[in-house]
């Protein structure tokens, strides 16, 4: 009996240390990216122009705000500018941004005059207008365009807007 006892007492303590349980617990966490938002600075002015026989283009460079003009459309001096904007998120993070890709129309006393849009910025893979954000989470660029002035194109204020998108990957 009493072998009969230390085989149970013995496979007892066997079977309790065979299915011993450890334990350890893990966290969770999450965090929440700021939102990319974009401010414009600046209003993309071709500015005062003057038509002439066979009307023209007018260039605003996004690159370094540069105004150049072909044909006869002439410029008054000292006007023109590229639009600025600045995009704020969370710091070193990629960004994209797109710009209209249809002709647009500034409208105002006369046939519309069409307009096409450049910028700064170097296109990255597939033609898409990649950048990252700065060490404090900006980044500024510039938008510059082309206007196709009308020789005929009547006298008064023309005038349009377009929409920049901007977005985390």
């Amino acid at each position: 009996m009493k072998k009969l006892v230390l085989l149970a007492v013995v496979l007892i303590g066997i079977t309790a240390t065979s299915f011993a349980q450890a334990t350890a617990t893990a966290n969770a966490s999450a965090t929440i990216l700021p939102k990319v938002s974009v401010q414009k600075n600046n209003d993309l002015n071709f500015g005062g122009i003057y038509t002439g026989a066979t009307g023209g283009t007018v260039v605003i460079a996004a690159q370094d705000g540069n105004v150049t003009r072909t044909g006869t459309a002439s410029m008054n001096s000292g006007t023109g500018n590229a639009a600025k904007f600045t995009i704020s998120g969370m710091a070193n993070a990629p960004v994209t941004v797109v710009l209209p890709g249809t002709i647009l129309n500034l409208t105002g006393a006369g046939v519309p005059m069409p307009y096409t849009l450049a910028t700064n910025i170097t296109p990255g893979t597939g033609g898409a207008l990649a950048a990252f954000l700065d060490w404090q989470g900006n980044y500024t660029f510039w938008v510059g365009g082309t206007l196709t002035v009308g020789a005929t194109q009547a006298p008064g204020t023309y005038s349009g807007s377009f929409t920049m998108t901007v977005t985390n990957p």
